[in-house]
């Protein structure tokens, strides 16, 4: 596992037996991606607004303007950035080889002014450092947008949860992917625009594909390491060193290597944040304390509102055969002719259907039902 000190981004991860193994422990795939996709946006923000703050002293540490106290502006910034920073889902659990501090460059006497003087090494890497700054959160807001999307308009109704079901899911999407990127190319060509106009918009349509869909290829590069088993002692596990330039690729990979394992990123249905299903069985809510009920979870809570829902959906059905039950033995008996009766069930069914889907109690379906059997509904 490596993580540059001096990179925003660049960094390898181990891969092996469905899971991310990190310095410190090894976590199921895709379990980062739910961590990622529960952010929330103020936290986002503020870590956004944290690496603008450094951009800025950066900048004024570089100019012709800089004094000695500049330095240590910089360097508080930079300790405020890297420690919200390791907070976050992935970053907290890389290892930096040691920590980020601008006190480095008073080793090195002309190193401030080279990371100024353009054509130099240090100035490349001070201005990709730069980037990636300010890269970071738009790069992981964008992910969310895309595996949202996928995640929402894609799987969210899918039966088989196996690897082989997750396939032919993304198969789809893919396709899908590929007509969008076509659809796109031949509205382009409608336009009557040449030379750069016509590279802006394309550009332009690109980047906005890009932003709603996940490409079928992700460019890594992998390493395969041999390195004892994180769950088995005495086993040693076979796992691929991917090195990745910005965490958007990892998010993305991690997020297509869950589908491998059989794994699903899933919103709860209670509480509506993301949980990983590891298993097959269709489990709809999160382990995660309930709203509002705090000593409970959204499982607990879902669990009993499922009870619930089963008892009422057993009792709307009692109700249902009782007064069938009574108005077919009228029939029989010849005290009700065959049309009422079959106006008469029309009626009964047509209320049913109300009180499974919620518009009438089992209070209500019982007295109208009442109401019925003692023919004192009249018929249309």
């Amino acid at each position: 596992m490596y993580h540059a000190y001096d990179f925003i981004d660049g960094f390898s991860a181990l891969f092996g037996d469905g899971n991310v193994v990190f310095p410190k422990r090894s976590l199921p795939l895709g379990a980062v991606t739910v961590d990622v996709l529960n952010l929330e946006d103020a936290l986002l923000q503020k870590l956004h607004s944290t690496a603008l703050t450094l951009h800025n002293e950066v900048g004024a540490f570089l100019s012709d303007d800089y004094d000695a106290a500049q330095e240590s502006f910089a360097n508080s910034a930079l300790q405020n950035f890297f420690s919200l920073l390791t907070q976050f889902p992935l970053y907290r659990e890389l290892e930096l080889k040691r920590t980020p501090s601008f006190e480095l460059l008073r080793s090195f006497p002309d190193a401030r002014e080279r990371m100024r003087t353009k054509g130099t090494e240090e100035y490349m890497q001070t201005r990709t450092w730069l980037f990636h700054l300010l890269a970071l959160v738009p790069t992981i807001r964008a992910f969310r947008q895309r595996a949202e999307k996928l995640l929402d308009e894609h799987f969210s109704d899918v039966t088989e949860r196996t690897p082989s079901g997750y396939a032919k899911r993304l198969s789809k999407y893919f396709k899908h992917v590929g007509f969008e990127y076509l659809f796109a190319s031949d509205a382009l060509e409608q336009e009557d625009l040449t030379g750069e106009a016509f590279e802006r918009m394309r550009k332009d349509y690109r980047t906005e594909l890009e932003r709603e869909y996940f490409p079928s290829h992700i460019p890594i590069a992998v390493t395969y390491r041999t390195l004892p088993h994180p769950k088995e002692d005495g086993a040693f596990l076979l796992a691929e060193e991917v090195f990745f330039r910005d965490v958007g690729i990892f998010l993305s990979l991690d997020l297509m290597r869950t589908f491998v394992a059989g794994h699903l990123p899933r919103r709860c249905a209670h509480c509506g944040r993301w949980f990983l299903l590891e298993s097959g069985y269709d489990i709809r809510y999160c382990e995660n304390p309930a709203p509002g009920e705090p000593d409970k979870t959204c499982r607990q809570v879902g669990a009993h509102r499922k009870e619930a829902r089963l008892n009422s959906t057993d009792k709307i059905r009692e109700e249902y055969r009782r007064v069938s039950n009574r108005l077919k033995g009228q029939k029989f008996r010849g005290t009700l002719s065959v049309d009422d009766w079959n106006e008469y069930m029309r009626q009964v069914q047509d209320l049913r259907d109300d009180a499974m889907e919620g518009r009438l109690t089992v209070e209500e379906l019982a007295e109208r039902y009442d109401a019925i059997s003692a023919r004192r509904m009249k018929t249309k």
